[in-house]
């Protein structure tokens, strides 16, 4: 049981050959840079019977829509399959707003859980290397507002587990 939150987030002042302190600082400014407060307002935030997921829409502020599919899997929906992408685009577009595209990424994962039963463990897929320590202080800081806790991290894959049944 979990969800599955695979996103590539823009990153536009990434160079290829950064050192490693650089990847900290901008570890940093992502980090602080994802506020919740600060997501793109949910245009609009539906089921669609035919594809079974929930799909929230925004647009960011050069009205680049965003796309986040959230998708129950097993049979009380206690697995979510969660994707995202901008412009239909999966790859780092160098376009920036990072921040603000995670932050509305979490908004929309807010509103599922307010209207859906908790699953029992979160999995988000981190698809780019460079992006994993990024990722992980996200999650790390955001995990316990949601009631879940980050139980590891292998390969580029994140498991949150719901604080609540984490002890069964």
């Amino acid at each position: 049981a979990g969800i599955y939150l695979v996103a590539q987030i823009t990153i536009w002042f990434i160079k290829v050959d950064q050192t490693k302190a650089d990847n900290m600082l901008i570890t940093e400014i992502i980090t602080e840079s994802v506020n919740i407060e600060t997501a793109f307002p949910i245009d609009l935030f539906k089921w669609d019977k035919s594809s079974e997921q929930y799909t929230a829409y925004a647009h960011d502020s050069r009205g680049r829509e965003i796309v986040i599919s959230l998708s129950p899997i097993g049979i009380d929906g206690e697995t979510l399959y969660i994707g995202f992408k901008r412009d239909h685009r999966l790859d780092v577009t160098g376009w920036g707003e990072a921040g603000r595209i995670f932050a509305t990424v979490l908004q929309s994962v807010k509103l599922y859980l307010e209207e859906n039963p908790r699953p029992d463990v979160i999995l988000f897929l981190a698809m780019e290397s460079r992006r994993q320590s990024v990722y992980a202080r996200i999650i790390k800081r955001y995990a316990a507002d949601f009631g879940y806790k980050l139980e590891g991290i292998s390969n580029g894959q994140f498991r949150l587990r719901d604080i609540q049944k984490s002890d069964k």
